[in-house]
């Protein structure tokens, strides 16, 4: 086994089982079996057990989806882990500790919200306890691929992601993902051969124009959603390794010139030639990496 294309397959497959779950929660449809499911597959890899599904068994279990075989760590899942979902995740376990009778989770020591995304929040990324007289849990959000490592999993471990990972990021793929060819002839080197990117200037005209642009780009490669607000395509992790290398160059790119034009638009003239030279150094290598892209997609590039 090659470790570093399986965890790349992994990435890969768990960057199409977001976007799924994403695409499917915009249709109204229901994503919670989906999303526990993915979970559920990962802490059976990393801890090579089998976690217990508690909804299987109750549809109102406080505060946790997943138990440890022991009984000791809990884990709930969700699709998109924000500050308001952790603080209501960590209210519903202080209510079931403090009602020594009826608390279901006598026997839990630790309790993770693992999301498909986490917030970047370190009143919920970190530890922290809730306690009563007689029990203290641990509580913290983590996502999903910060709480995998795929890099100091065994060859166990990686063997079955990669098998059970494949296997959900293909269940409601026919309809939701074409081919990485077909996204980028019909929609991201069109949306890609724009005048920020093709024209040379010595001196741009619009700094505003530029910046929007570079946000565009940003927001197309990331989430796939064009300018109207529109999801027209996959975010770059989805595609194969070496489009998606080239993809997320071209997110950097744009992101180094926003850097850059970020003072030229707090001070009309901040600008100096240098940096003009810089972005002009930026545009070009986005140029390449589009080129690139069209080459090993068999598309004939852009006349730039």
């Amino acid at each position: 086994m090659n470790r570093v294309d399986t965890q790349r397959r992994i990435l890969r497959h768990l960057a199409i089982i977001e976007f799924q779950v994403k695409t499917l929660n915009r249709h109204g449809q229901n994503i919670s079996m989906y999303t526990e499911t993915a979970v559920a597959e990962a802490m059976t890899a990393i801890t090579g057990q089998r976690w217990k599904n508690l909804n299987a068994s109750s549809n109102n279990f406080p505060g946790i989806d997943l138990v440890s075989p022991d009984g000791v760590h809990g884990v709930q899942a969700t699709a998109e882990l924000d500050k308001a979902k952790f603080d209501k995740t960590v209210a519903v376990v202080t209510k079931e500790l403090a009602d020594p009778k009826k608390n279901r989770l006598k026997s839990v020591q630790t309790v993770e919200v693992i999301g498909m995304t986490c917030v970047i929040n370190r009143d919920v990324t970190r530890w922290k306890k809730i306690s009563t007289p007689k029990q203290t849990i641990e509580i913290r959000g983590i996502a999903l691929e910060k709480r995998l490592e795929v890099e100091n999993l065994d060859e166990a471990a990686l063997e079955h992601l990669d098998r059970e990972f494949q296997g959900l990021a293909s269940i409601h793929g026919p309809h939701l993902l074409r081919p990485d060819e077909e996204e980028l002839r019909t929609v991201i080197i069109p949306f890609l051969e724009r005048p920020a990117i093709r024209d040379k200037r010595p001196v741009e005209l619009d700094w505003n124009a530029m910046q929007e642009a570079m946000l565009s780009i940003r927001r197309l490669l990331s989430q796939g959603i064009n300018d109207a607000g529109y999801l027209v395509t996959r975010p770059y992790g989805t595609f194969q390794h070496e489009a998606a290398q080239l993809l997320k160059e071209i997110y950097n790119e744009t992101s180094a010139i926003s850097g850059l034009l970020r003072y030229e638009l707090k001070t009309p003239g901040a600008l100096r030639d240098s940096d003009g030279r810089l972005i002009d150094g930026h545009r070009i290598r986005i140029q390449e990496c589009v080129t690139e892209l069209a080459v090993g997609a068999h598309l004939p590039p852009p006349a730039w």
